[in-house]
């Protein structure tokens, strides 16, 4: 009889440590994706000073796709029509992501919304569709600019995570820095709103 309560034990084992893998495995896939855009190896990326901090410790040269974007209304416009030659915050993300991760980006963002300046923060979102795009803007209701975008998101490398980031970038299309909150490290994004942002 003391055998059922071992055999248990041990399945409930090994599926832990199964998703224990996974789990791992998917935040390495994530990881690689991004040295493998820059080019970087292991041992180069050893020089960097802070291996969560990868994605704004690189220099960016892709250029952003100048994508047409959607009001709430259906005006269409070009990314750049809407950037000038001050930087501004894109927060990008997608309906489909995570609803706790898009929370987390928005409390910091209204958090420090004084310190960007409400006219230099820019929501690009993907809908999958209208009524989508509406219900957000009812739920959140933010002061800021929203725009529905294509499902492809900015192309930049980040958009593969599926996870919503932040990009600085002015008319030039180029961005300046790039920056991808994790909602198990709050800390981690309030030091990057605190100590990083300058407008």
């Amino acid at each position: 009889m003391k055998i059922k309560p071992f055999i248990f034990f041990l399945i409930s084992l090994i599926i832990l440590v199964l998703l224990f893998l996974f789990f791992a495995r998917e935040g390495i896939t994530k990881k690689q994706q991004l040295l493998d855009y820059y080019g970087i190896t292991e041992n180069h990326l050893k020089t960097i000073e802070k291996e969560e901090d990868l994605e704004y410790n690189i220099a960016l040269s892709k250029r952003i796709e100048n994508i047409t974007v959607l009001d709430s209304e259906n005006n269409t416009y070009l990314l750049k029509e809407l950037l000038n030659e001050s930087p501004k915050m894109i927060v990008k993300f997608s309906s489909l992501e995570c609803s706790y991760c898009i929370e987390h980006i928005i409390k910091y963002t209204k958090k420090y919304e004084e310190k960007i300046g409400v006219d230099n923060i820019l929501f690009l979102g993907y809908f999958t569709g209208k009524k989508d795009f509406l219900i957000f803007n009812r739920l959140y209701q933010l002061d800021y600019n929203v725009f529905s975008i294509p499902n492809n998101g900015l192309d930049l490398p980040l958009d593969y995570l599926n996870e919503p980031y932040i990009v600085i970038v002015d008319s030039t299309l180029i961005p300046k820095e790039t920056f991808v909150p994790m909602k198990s490290k709050p800390e981690r994004t309030e030091k990057y709103f605190r100590e990083r942002i300058r407008f």
